[in-house]
């Protein structure tokens, strides 16, 4: 694997993607013709949700369900803390319209779409400048035809305008799930398929004749024209690639309890591994906005693997509140200005910054994309930051952040595993990202976890990840069904419509080939509120359905909550199908990874440094991780030194570098 790293073009971010391609073929000595496809992750629809950045957006929705985003599950999710927040919806009310229109539960048309109504609301939509439209219609998961003749209608008058509709986006049942999915898929739309259409451009100008694959949420690829229509689908696209790589390393090292940790420019992410894979779901809440609490942000209800992103980066902006209390993020101060020891204008100071003052990362083996490391630009953004109002010392307060930004992520390592009622102490931290290395050892102390993994590659453990992955994609259907009076036939019919809509958006992509295919059906007793998930075994006969989804799900069941009901009869509320390609990706290859010769890779030897702490210097060493001898113990502190990243190894802890290449990190007893 022939690796680099390059700065995000913040105005034109598929600048950044083209030259990172053209620098990688440069050190390979390939061209573009030796390419046979393209595997991209993007942050860029996390980034527009969380920081407000996407497109001006309407909403069209049945007369009376206007305020359905913001009224959301009509529930506190912190009931007696009179603190709360709640994040802001995406669209604000003035720019949510209303129409006539009313389809009934089981799909019959109570009244038709009224016509005038549609085409009344098109100069007020024409005149705030909106650029996408989510139309948003009750049960329209049942029947579509209403959502599919507004859309008509606004297409004759407005034909540039993004449309999104639910009954595509979402087709399931919960009308604020299936709003707020929809309203976020067209806020992010128009930016999303325009990044992709100039990325594409560039690719197809540079030589290029080879698909390009976007990885979405759920694990899988998927093509260019899936993406841009569903573009929600990419909101953990570049995260998820990192629990893919935690779950690989897991794999190979027999471990059946892991917590994974990316940390990069902006944001940390954090997701558990058990038995090998990561956790999968079918929600993903976005923005959380007060102390990373379930309910605080909004929820997006695509196939997801299930992680915890909070806006903790080596960008994150370094502060103070209204009493002087040192704060850490959520704002980024981006690839431009960046830090300010980057030297390119930044005088912010920032977590990476902060690393710098401590002394982890060293000017001598740093210099990714013709960087340098200013050290007194670093200690002078500090010291305007903080020796005025609360008299710090720049060590002082850069010890200060770096404590706060460690115990941010250990608070939302916490609340993750007790929303998934599990336990963290048992587990061992794979730790990748430019910046994660860095804090890794810190982390693992506050959550009581005793080994931390380093896998090689650390710094681009998302980019390994997604060559692990195969062409996937996964369809839903939501029908509510009384299971003793279904029939199985019919049931057989509408999975076997799933598989073959999932079946042809992985031949588009990939062409012919075997696949995998799995298949899932949503249960509950009738009369409960929500469902559980329950995956059907492969060639389950016709015949045999009813009985199978029967014993399932009570096992299911009774396994959750110690309880079943014998007596109670079960409903179905929804089916969906994942289908991949069953040889896709490069699932346990063994990658050898090189960057550029004119990289820094650290020193051969161990050479004496000073690293800055709360009680004051302390003596350590620096090595570059290539001159670690295999199955040699390096007691901390040191810092061990990769072209992309650096990890620091505490007093309190030592390293080896083990036969598999990964660094492993002992606590110290």
């Amino acid at each position: 694997v022939f690796a680099s790293k390059v700065l995000t073009d913040v105005a034109h971010p598929e600048n950044g993607m083209l030259r990172g391609i053209e620098i990688s073929l440069r050190n390979a000595g390939l061209v573009p013709s030796d390419v046979r496809s393209i595997l991209h992750g993007t942050t860029l629809a996390t980034n527009a949700l969380i920081e407000r950045k996407g497109a001006k957006t309407a909403m069209i929705t049945t007369q009376g369900f206007r305020d359905v985003i913001e009224i959301a599950y009509e529930h506190r999710y912190a009931q007696y803390d009179i603190h709360s927040a709640k994040a802001a919806p995406l669209i604000p009310r003035p720019a949510r319209f209303t129409i006539c229109e009313r389809i009934h539960a089981d799909g019959s048309v109570r009244s038709e779409v009224s016509e005038e109504d549609v085409r009344r609301l098109i100069p007020a939509i024409r005149e705030m400048g909106a650029q996408s439209v989510a139309i948003c219609l009750m049960h329209s998961h049942i029947n579509d035809t209403h959502e599919r003749k507004v859309r008509d209608i606004l297409h004759a008058s407005l034909p540039d305008l993004y449309i999104s509709l639910s009954s595509e986006v979402c087709p399931e049942i919960r009308e604020y799930d299936r709003f707020i999915t929809t309203c976020a898929n067209a806020y992010v739309q128009p930016l999303v398929s325009r990044y992709l259409e100039l990325l594409y451009e560039g690719i197809t100008r540079r030589g290029f004749d080879c698909p390009l694959f976007l990885v979405n949420s759920g694990g899988g690829l998927t093509s260019v024209d899936v993406a841009r229509r569903f573009p929600i689908r990419l909101v953990e696209s570049g995260p998820v690639g990192g629990a893919i790589l935690a779950a690989h390393v897991a794999r190979r090292r027999g471990e059946a309890e892991a917590l994974s940790f990316d940390m990069g420019g902006t944001t940390a992410k954090l997701a558990l591994i058990d038995g090998g894979a990561p956790s999968y779901g079918r929600v993903f809440e976005v923005d959380r906005q007060y102390r990373f609490m379930k309910g605080s942000g909004f929820p997006v209800r695509i196939p997801v693997v299930e992680m915890v992103e909070i806006g903790a980066g080596g960008g994150s902006v370094v502060s103070s509140d209204r009493i002087g209390r040192i704060t850490v993020g959520p704002q980024s101060v981006g690839s431009t200005p960046g830090p300010a020891c980057y030297g390119k204008g930044g005088r912010l100071p920032t977590v990476t910054d902060a690393n710098v003052v401590l002394g982890r990362l060293n000017p001598r083996y740093f210099g990714n994309d013709g960087l340098s490391l200013d050290v007194e630009a670093a200690r002078e953004a500090f010291a305007r930051a903080f020796s005025s109002s609360q008299a710090l010392a720049p060590k002082v307060a850069a010890s200060g952040a770096d404590e706060i930004v460690n115990e941010n992520m250990a608070s939302a390592a916490r609340i993750h595993a007790q929303e998934q009622g599990s336990l963290l102490p048992q587990r061992i931290l794979i730790a990748f990202g430019g910046c994660a290395p860095l804090h890794a050892a810190s982390l693992a102390d506050k959550l009581g976890i005793g080994r931390v993994i380093i896998p090689r590659g650390a710094g681009i453990g998302s980019c390994i990840g997604f060559l692990r992955m195969p062409a996937a994609y996964q369809v839903s259907h939501a029908r509510i069904i009384d299971l003793d009076a279904a029939d199985p036939t019919a049931i057989a019919g509408i999975l076997a419509r799933l598989e073959a809509e999932g079946r042809l958006v992985i031949k588009e992509a990939v062409g012919d080939g075997a696949m995998r295919v799995q298949r899932f059906v949503d249960l509950r007793y009738l009369g409960q509120g929500h469902e559980i998930t329950i995956a059907l075994p492969e060639d389950v006969p016709t015949d045999e359905l009813h009985a199978c989804l029967v014993d399932l799900f009570t096992r299911k069941y009774q396994q959750i909550y110690n309880i079943s009901f014998a007596h109670l009869a079960i409903q179905i509320t929804g089916f969906s199908v994942h289908v991949e390609e069953r040889d896709g990706g490069l699932r346990d290859r063994h990658f050898q990874i090189e960057f550029a010769k004119d990289i820094p890779v650290g020193p051969q030897h161990p050479v004496e440094v000073t690293l800055e702490t709360v009680d004051g210097p302390q003596r350590g060493h620096a090595l570059g991780r290539q001159a670690m001898v295999e199955g040699t113990t390096y007691p901390g502190p040191l810092l061990i030194i990769d072209p992309d990243t650096t990890t620091v190894v505490p007093s309190s802890f030592s390293a080896i570098c083990d036969i598999s290449g990964d660094i492993v990190l002992t606590r110290n007893i």
